[in-house]
This record gives C-alpha cells, structure tokens and sequence, in this order.
C-alpha cells in the first residue's frame, strides 16, 4: 500500500495564421517547403521553478494533500525524494520522466516522474503558464514573492498554483498551495532549504539495481492494406 501511493502520478496552443489582403503572391518553392517541412515538437514553457536546479530541503505534504515529511534534493535534471523510512528512494530525471526506485530488496523502473517531484514537474511540453504576481508576504522571516501560476494542458484543464518565492533563497517556494478545479486547494511547505548541490552519492545508481533502462523507442506505424484497385508502395 505504501510503495503503490508513493509511486503514485498526481500529474498541458493556439495557431493563429493569416494573409493580408493585397500581399503579394508568395514564392510556390517556399510555399512547398513549408507544406512539406515536419511538425515541430511543441516546445516546454518556462516554469517559475525551473531556475532551482540544486537544492536539498524537507517537504511538508504532498500533491494528494497528506501531511507526511520527507527529504527532496535535486541536482541539475535529477531530483531525489526520500521515501517516509527516510532508507528508501526514487530519482526521476526531470527531462525523460524516467524514475529509479530503490527498495530493500530489489529496484524498479517507471516511466513516471516520482509523485513527490511535484510541483518541480507541473509543466510539460505543449503546456500554456500565465503568472501573475500576488504581492509580498513573509513566511519564517523569510520575504517572499508570491505569485499565481496557471498551468492549462492543450486539452484546456487548468491547474493553478500559489506560490512563496523566499527573495534570500533563489526564490525557492516555501509554501505552494495547488488549487485544481474540483476539490479544496492542498498545501505544501517546505522548510531545512539549502541552495548549492548536494551530495552527487544521493543520485547514483545503485549496482545492483542492474542496467539503467535505455531510452524507449516509439513503434513504428503499421502500413494499411491497399484497397480494391491500389497498390501499395514498396
């Protein structure tokens, strides 16, 4: 029970185009090129959070409103959260989603972003932020910005959170309130922040965890059967 609720997953473009009346004829090269060029991938907005790349601190809480404490460290794309026996632990990459789970007797893979990786992992590639500053307030003599961050998915679901930015800690969120559209707002905290990397040992992986998974491939796609009168191509 414990293990399947930590590694559980809380867990987001408008195009616009258009001609002028009276531009002139545009370039049929050009215009083929553009017809044939791939699809970029949609881009990963910036996040409030994304300049807190090394830090350790002790979160309070946690995205499905629990009150437990644990131990969180991130260094550069890896962020480490300590299980509640503070022996067990997951690092997730932060750019592949890519969790290591390490137990007392075996490790274990998921595809995953460790739940308690948020709210470090709240934006996603195709997401849409609006932030929009709240003031200033202090929490444990700590000044603190705090600001409305919007998170809306490319299917319109919006997720907002509240943050307190400590001005002397790089901005560091002590305190983040998510509010989603059902439901009462949950509050996490977060106090012991130290800036600077940690320990690199707290991200290495372990022997006898085996192989890291290798990066996973995406299927190809299957050619469909030509229909009466059609043939397919070699």
């Amino acid at each position: 029970m414990f293990c399947a609720r930590s590694l559980m997953l809380s867990g987001i473009i408008v195009c616009l185009a258009g001609i002028l009346s009276g531009q002139q004829p545009s370039n049929p090269e050009a215009t083929a090129a553009k017809k044939t060029a791939a699809p970029k991938e949609a881009a990963k907005p910036d996040s409030p959070l994304d300049a807190l790349t090394h830090f350790s601190a002790t979160m309070v809480g946690g995205p499905l409103g629990n009150i437990d404490e644990l131990n969180i460290y991130r260094s550069g794309n890896l962020m480490r959260t300590d299980m509640l026996d503070g022996k067990n632990y997951m690092v997730t990459n932060l750019d592949s989603y890519d969790t290591f789970v390490v137990l007392p007797d075996r490790c274990m893979h998921d595809a995953r972003p460790a739940l308690n990786t948020f709210p470090f992992t709240a934006v996603h590639k195709g997401n849409k932020v609006e932030r929009r500053p709240m003031g200033t307030e202090t929490i444990d003599d700590h000044a603190c910005q705090v600001e409305e961050v919007t998170i809306t998915s490319e299917r319109g679901k919006s997720l907002i959170l509240k943050l307190w930015e400590a001005t002397d800690l790089n901005g560091f969120p002590l305190k983040v309130e998510v509010h989603r559209s059902m439901g009462a707002p949950v509050t996490i905290t977060y106090k012991n922040v130290k800036i600077g990397p940690p320990d690199a040992a707290l991200f290495a992986y372990p022997a006898n965890c085996g192989a890291p998974p290798a990066p996973k491939k995406a299927a190809p796609k299957k050619r469909a059967a030509p229909g009466p009168g059609k043939t397919s191509k070699p």
